[in-house]
């Protein structure tokens, strides 16, 4: 059912979209689709999630903590690594594909010097206006997950 739902969702979103006033939605410079979008999403969201996640597991571990806690909390801050990446790389990306056809920005597909050019995009107001955001809500949910591990 809830599959359905989410399904309806989307056609619904589609059909608001392709019928949208054109000047509300943003020009992407040629090449962009949305299946390269969204791989370079993905791609930033990796390279951002795994050293948080090995940091986030070093810690624990220097902290003399069970190894079984240290694997149960990563794993139960995943999605909060999740969110606060989702929406610094979505800014990222979108702030590129506004500036950079693909590829200018993909070139040889050199993965440093296209997190280069990501990371330009992050430290831009409105990315970090979104990164600081995602952030404060990620410290709600530390919150939520330690008061959690108290009951």
């Amino acid at each position: 059912m809830r599959i359905l739902k989410l399904c309806a969702l989307f056609m619904s979103v589609s059909w608001i979209a392709a019928s949208a006033d054109p000047l509300t939605v943003p020009d992407y410079k040629p090449g962009w689709d949305a299946e390269g979008f969204y791989k370079e999403v993905m791609t930033c969201r990796t390279a951002l999630i795994v050293p948080a996640v090995n940091a986030y597991t070093k810690r624990g571990t220097e902290a003399k903590k069970p190894e079984d806690e240290v694997r149960r909390d990563t794993i139960a801050m995943l999605p909060v690594f999740e969110h606060v990446t989702s929406e610094s790389c979505f800014c990222a990306v979108n702030g590129i594909a506004k500036l950079k056809d693909y590829p200018a920005y993909f070139g040889t597909g050199d993965f440093s010097d296209r997190m280069r050019q990501l990371k330009e995009q992050f430290d831009l107001p409105a990315c970090s206006a979104s990164m600081d955001a995602a952030m404060e809500e990620m410290d709600k949910d530390r919150a939520t997950i330690a008061a959690r591990r108290l009951k």
